[in-house]
């Protein structure tokens, strides 16, 4: 079993906290030439990584199945004042849903500023991190491959509740939905829905 880290955006984060989210998408860097794979070939799976560079395996695959992604989000560490003016221990503070942890260790002093700090992902360190996510099963395929329940899978919230009854002229489906949220979250240029990007699919459980 290994340990790697994965960096999440915030809804993503909110979607997993709310045991709403068991895939995940990226886009795979660098895209696969026509030249490069036959898209038989590819969609193949396994077979053609046995071909792949494993500078390549490493961009295609979040790991094995009973690996372990500690997730990786914008976080902050702020302090407060104790009773008499005290000091104490900063608290950790995370953006996406706002919740704060207490961590009774020396090393959280070496983040604290004077004023509140957001910091990126990639300064995560491993002890901060709140999600443990285990592989259940990784893929390489397009974007516009992802069925109804992937869709689902992702975290996509696609009813319009009126009451406590759903109104069919207005229901659409997750997968409907899901390019709306895939373009709107997007950050790498030029692999937008329309474009069709080759993504990595990662299906995970998480570890509470």
């Amino acid at each position: 079993m290994k340990r790697r880290a994965i960096n999440l955006r915030e809804h993503e984060v909110c979607s997993i906290l709310e045991d709403r989210m068991t895939q995940i998408r990226r886009v795979l860097n660098p895209q696969p030439s026509p030249n490069q794979w036959d898209v038989m070939t590819w969609r193949q799976g396994n077979q053609v990584m046995e071909h792949l560079s494993p500078l390549q395996m490493s961009l295609c695959s979040y790991g094995q199945p009973g690996d372990v992604l500690w997730a990786r989000e914008v976080w902050a560490v702020f302090q407060l004042d104790g009773i008499g003016g005290t000091k104490e221990y900063p608290n950790v503070l995370y953006k996406a849903n706002s919740s704060t942890r207490l961590f009774i260790n020396e090393k959280v002093w070496k983040y604290n500023t004077p004023t509140l700090k957001w910091r990126s992902p990639a300064q995560m360190p491993a002890w901060v991190s709140r999600i443990k996510l285990e592989v259940v099963n990784t893929r390489i395929e397009r974007l516009q491959d992802i069925t109804e329940e992937d869709a689902r899978a992702s975290g996509i919230v696609w009813k319009r509740d009126k009451g406590d009854e759903i109104d069919p002229r207005t229901e659409r489906s997750a997968r409907d939905v899901f390019p709306i949220t895939w373009n709107a979250h997007i950050t790498e240029t030029g692999h937008s829905w329309n474009s069709n990007p080759w993504v990595r699919v990662g299906e995970f459980k998480r570890l509470k």
